[in-house]
């Protein structure tokens, strides 16, 4: 599976019932062939994803395709990611409200 894959099917892997109360719109700018750029919003316990950047993010995500698949599948630490700069969030706290329950290695 492809980053862009990842990303584009999460609305199919998150729980409602972990996101049942939050609300937020996150903006992901994943560099190299596998990646791509797209928007992924959480409302009302639902998550959706999109190719492209939609609407005012309250974060963005930037990383390597890579780093997030190696983010997702557990070979990298997200916060080890963050702290050596390959994954940079412009609103860590909004990113952590929701990280986790979208699958990105959020401890």
């Amino acid at each position: 599976m492809t980053a862009a894959e990842y990303l584009r099917t999460l609305p199919h892997r998150v729980n409602p019932e972990a996101i049942q109360e939050k609300e937020t719109c996150l903006h992901f700018i994943i560099a190299g062939n596998e990646g791509g750029e797209f928007t992924v919003t959480v409302k009302d316990g639902q998550c959706t994803a999109q190719d492209g950047l939609h609407s005012s993010p309250k974060c963005t995500y930037r990383a390597t395709a890579s780093v997030l698949m190696d983010i997702v599948a557990g070979k990298k630490k997200f916060t080890m990611a963050l702290l050596l700069g390959e994954v940079k969030i412009d609103n860590l706290g909004e990113f952590m409200k929701v990280g986790r329950a979208l699958g990105l290695g959020v401890e």
